[in-house]
């Protein structure tokens, strides 16, 4: 879908009474493209003295996106910044979302399509939503012995970067089976160092997979890798 489906409001917009309905018709120019724009839920945050969280729903065929608005009294915002505690209202409950969208892929996810280094029931689990070819991504897989230390990781392989990094991703989830948790960060560290190669036969099969994997989490909105979310807050 277009970025101007998931656009926000640029500024302060003074409104008669911010219902509903005068939110959706801020998004008539969308409406036009063919986009249907409903309210999905709207809320009370708490210690805010009264300002509501409405998140907006944007279909067209069979893709979907969501966005964040405020809301208090007459006006609505596309962000409240809360200066004590040093956040952004709208990306701690637009992350708050993206978990529990991708919480119901995650729950159908196949176990042979993820990556499972430890196995400590002492320790929450850290789900890395990664691709061999992402600068970012090879940075985190060069600290996984220190991941390690404080969570088990399960790596989820959602590719930004084609079908080159697929298959990089295909041959690590092929040659890790069966292996320790250092031969699987070592097998993992090849395939994501600068000059890595596709160096081997690649599953035709484990490459759908992932590939097919991938645009589910996309689509339940997966935006960027690495993403990392704490398997205990995916409900």
């Amino acid at each position: 879908m277009k970025k101007i489906f998931m656009s926000i409001i640029a500024c302060m917009i003074s409104l008669s009474a911010a219902t509903n309905e005068e939110i959706l018709s801020l998004y008539d120019g969308v409406k036009a493209d063919g986009v249907k724009v409903e309210i999905e839920s709207r809320k009370t945050l708490p210690d805010t003295n009264g300002i509501d969280l409405v998140v907006v729903k944007f279909t067209k065929g069979d893709q979907s996106q969501k966005d964040i608005v405020f809301t208090k009294d007459s006006f609505i915002y596309p962000d409240i910044l809360d200066l004590k505690k040093q956040i952004s209202y709208k990306n701690f409950y637009s992350f708050e979302l993206l978990k529990s969208s991708i919480a119901s892929v995650y729950k159908q996810e196949k176990s042979e399509n993820i990556l499972k280094i430890g196995n400590d029931k002492n320790k929450d689990t850290m789900v890395v939503f990664t691709d061999p070819d992402c600068p970012y991504c090879k940075m985190e897989v060069n600290a996984l012995d220190e991941t390690l230390k404080n969570y088990n990781i399960e790596m989820i392989f959602t590719s930004i970067h084609g079908d080159l990094a697929i298959e990089k991703a295909a041959l690590i989830l092929q040659k890790s089976k069966g292996k320790s948790d250092k031969e699987k960060i070592e097998i993992a560290k090849k395939y994501y160092a600068q000059d890595a190669k596709v160096d081997g036969k690649v599953d035709g099969k484990v490459f759908d997979s992932i590939k097919t994997g991938a645009k589910k989490y996309f689509d339940a909105g997966l935006t960027s890798v690495p993403t990392k979310i704490l398997k205990s807050e995916m409900k």
